[in-house]
């Protein structure tokens, strides 16, 4: 199974993304993200803080098994 979240990133490592010091994270990601060939491979790895505004699952071995479907 795996969870897909969507929502905002408050703090990331105990840095408030409202900060200056947050601002800077922020700055420097963007760059490393838009130089990347292969955006599907940087990997956002730490302590997060998000404000989860919907999150959704799927059954990555069987798609649709489990999971509702509406037309």
């Amino acid at each position: 199974m795996a969870i897909e979240l969507y929502g905002d990133l408050i703090r990331f490592n105990d840095i408030s993304l409202n900060s200056p010091e947050g601002r800077q994270w922020q700055d420097a990601w963007l760059e490393k993200y838009l130089r990347s060939e292969d955006k599907s491979q940087l990997v956002l790895s730490g302590n997060l803080e998000l404000n989860i505004h919907v999150a959704t699952y799927s059954n990555l071995l069987y798609p649709g098994v489990g999971v509702p479907f509406y037309m």
